[in-house]
C-alpha cells in the first residue's frame, strides 16, 4: 500500500510510527542491535523513495547535504546521483530563489516544516523552472533528516485539474443519468395524458360544428364554447410541444451519459456520404416544417472510413443544432471532402450565430448563450457536447466557426485514410 501511494512523503510522514514499530519488532525479534536498525530504515526510506514518481530528496540537516535523490528528483532537477553525495544543491549547480530560501530554512528551524509554493528554481543547464512541493524533518533512527517533495509547478496544476476535471464528469454523468431515467415515466404519463385531452377537445370541437341551425341552442353559447375550446386546443398543442422538447433533452442526457462511461470504441466500416444522405432524409420534415433549404455537397468518391457508430449521434446533434438556430426561410449546407490524409464534414447554416465571448464555452454541457434561451429556437445545450465527445471517441476533432448573426460552421475532422474499395474487399 505504501509503495503504491501517490504520495510518498505524506505516508511517510504520517505512518512513520509504523516504521517505528517495525524497528523494534526488528530488534526484539531477530536480537538485532539498535544501531543495526539504522541500515534498514535507511533502506527502506530509500526503496519508498525510489519506487514513486514524485521527486523526493533527502538532506541531512542543518546543513542541507545531499543523503539520496529518487530518479524523479534528478530529472526535475537535472542532477547527477552520482555527484549528489554530501553536496548541497548549490554546489550541483541547482539555486532556489533567494527570497524564498530563508522562509523555508525558517519554517525547517521552528516549526520542523515548510511549504514551497510556486518557487523559482535555477537549474544547472540555465533553465528556469517554477516548483512546488512540501519540506519535513524526520527522525531516522537518530539521525536528523530533511525530506523534500517537489512537483514542477505547472505539472502539478494540471493533475489537479485532470483529477478535478474527472471526477467533475463522473458525478455529472451519474447526476444526468439518474435523472433522465427518473424523468422517464413521468414524462410518459404526461404524454398520454396531453395526447387524450387533444382528442377529447378535438371531439368537441367536431361536435360543435355540427349543431343544426335550428336548434334552440343561443349562437352566443356556442361561439363563446367554441372559443373557450380553441383556445383549450392551442394550449394542448404548446403542452405537446413542451412535452416533445422536454423527451427530446432526456434522450440527450442519456446519450450524453452513454458516451461518457464508453471507454473502448467498437469501429465500423462507415460510407460517410451514405451516412450524410441517410441524416438529411431523416430530418427533411424538421427541415420542410421551418422552412429551411438543405444542400448536400458531397466529394465525389466513396469515402469509407473505420468508424464506431457514434459518429452518426455526433452529426445528428450538429444537424440539429443547425435547424434549431437557422430562422424560417434560412439555408443549411452539408459538405464532406478529402484533405491531407483526413476526411473533413462541414454543417453550416445561416441561423444566429454566435457571440465571440461564447465561442469556447460551446461546447460544455448545458451552456447556452443568452440570445439562444428563447422558447423560439429550443435548444437544451447539450448538442455540441454529445457530438464533440462522439468526435473525440473517434480521435477526431469538432471546431466551431461562427459570426454573430450570420450563421455558423461546425467542422468535423476526422484524422484518418480513406479506405478504398480494395482494401475493403
Amino acid at each position: 500500500e505504501v509503495l503504491e501511494a501517490p504520495n510518498t512523503l505524506q505516508v511517510w510522514l504520517e505512518g512513520r510510527w509504523l516504521v517505528h514499530q517495525a524497528l523494534i519488532y526488528l530488534v526484539y525479534t531477530f536480537k538485532m542491535e539498535w544501531n543495526e536498525t539504522d541500515l534498514v530504515a535507511y533502506r527502506l526510506l530509500k526503496g519508498l523513495m525510489d519506487k514513486n514518481r514524485v521527486a523526493l530528496a533527502t538532506f541531512r540537516y542543518p546543513g542541507l547535504q545531499l543523503v539520496h535523490a529518487n530518479p524523479a528528483y534528478m530529472a526535475l532537477l537535472q542532477i547527477d546521483q552520482a555527484a549528489i553525495d554530501g553536496h548541497t544543491l548549490n554546489s550541483l549547480g541547482v539555486t532556489i530563489d533567494e527570497l524564498a530560501l530563508p522562509n523555508i530554512l525558517s519554517g525547517l528551524e521552528s516549526h520542523g516544516a515548510a511549504i514551497l509554493e510556486q518557487t523559482r528554481v535555477d537549474l544547472p543547464t540555465g533553465q528556469q523552472i517554477r516548483v512546488s512541493g512540501h519540506a519535513q524533518r524526520i527522525d531516522l533512527a537518530g539521525q536528523d533528516l530533511v525530506m523534500m517533495a517537489l512537483l514542477n509547478h505547472w505539472e502539478y496544476v494540471k493533475s489537479l485539474q485532470r483529477e478535478v476535471e474527472g471526477r467533475r464528469i463522473a458525478m455529472i454523468g451519474a447526476f444526468i443519468d439518474d435523472m433522465a431515467h427518473d424523468l422517464r415515466t413521468p414524462l410518459t404519463n404526461l404524454t398520454v395524458s396531453q395526447h387524450l385531452l387533444s382528442a377529447v377537445l378535438n371531439n368537441m370541437l367536431k361536435d360543435l360544428q355540427q349543431v343544426p341551425k335550428g336548434d334552440p341552442a343561443p349562437k352566443e353559447l356556442v361561439s363563446l364554447l367554441r372559443a373557450d375550446l380553441e383556445k383549450a386546443s392551442s394550449r394542448a398543442s404548446l403542452m405537446e410541444l413542451s412535452l416533445e422538447r422536454l423527451r427530446s433533452v432526456i434522450h440527450q442526457m442519456l446519450d450524453l451519459a452513454r458516451l461518457n462511461e464508453l471507454q473502448v470504441i467498437n469501429p465500423e466500416l462507415i460510407d460517410v456520404n451514405e451516412m450524410l444522405n441517410t441524416l438529411a432524409l431523416r430530418y427533411q420534415r424538421k427541415l420542410d416544417n421551418k422552412g429551411l433549404r438543405v444542400a448536400l455537397k458531397l466529394d465525389g468518391s466513396v469515402l469509407m472510413l473505420r468508424l464506431d457508430p457514434v459518429i452518426e449521434l455526433a452529426l445528428a446533434s450538429l444537424l440539429e443544432n443547425a435547424i434549431y438556430f437557422t430562422p424560417p426561410g434560412g439555408r443549411i449546407e452539408v459538405r464532406s471532402s478529402q484533405e491531407d490524409h483526413q476526411v473533413l464534414i462541414e454543417i453550416e447554416d445561416t441561423g444566429i450565430g454566435i457571440a465571440p465571448d461564447d465561442l469556447p464555452f460551446v461546447k460544455q454541457a448545458f451552456f447556452r448563450a443568452d440570445h439562444a434561451r428563447s422558447t423560439h429556437t429550443g435548444g437544451s445545450g447539450l448538442g455540441l457536447a454529445i457530438a464533440d465527445r462522439a468526435i473525440s471517441q473517434n480521435q477526431g476533432q469538432l471546431l466551431i466557426l461562427s459570426r454573430l448573426g450570420e450563421g455558423t460552421i461546425a467542422r468535423v475532422c476526422l484524422h484518418q485514410r480513406v479506405i478504398h474499395s480494395d482494401m475493403v474487399q
